[in-house]
């Protein structure tokens, strides 16, 4: 088990990000603000494709992503 911590500590040394990539922070407030003024979550992903907005990990928008994204954006709100 220590080769493992010891891996991931020497990445985290060069600075080598661990784990998913993170959406812009200006690409989930966006998100959360057309949720806000009524939009549906399929009208978003569709308007984000539409934009040829890129995903965290450069896929297609879904109603489904755009699910994730506003629990993450909530989260956030209530951690701060």
């Amino acid at each position: 088990m220590n080769r493992v911590r010891d891996a991931h500590a020497e990445r985290k040394a060069r600075g080598i990000r661990h784990g998913r990539p993170e959406l812009p922070e200006h690409i989930r407030q966006r998100i959360s603000a057309e949720r806000r003024q009524g939009e549906t979550l399929v009208a978003i992903a569709n308007r984000l494709n539409d934009e040829l907005v890129p995903t965290a990990r450069g896929g297609t928008w879904r109603a489904s992503t755009i699910s994730h994204v506003l629990k993450s954006v909530a989260l956030d709100e209530v951690a701060a």
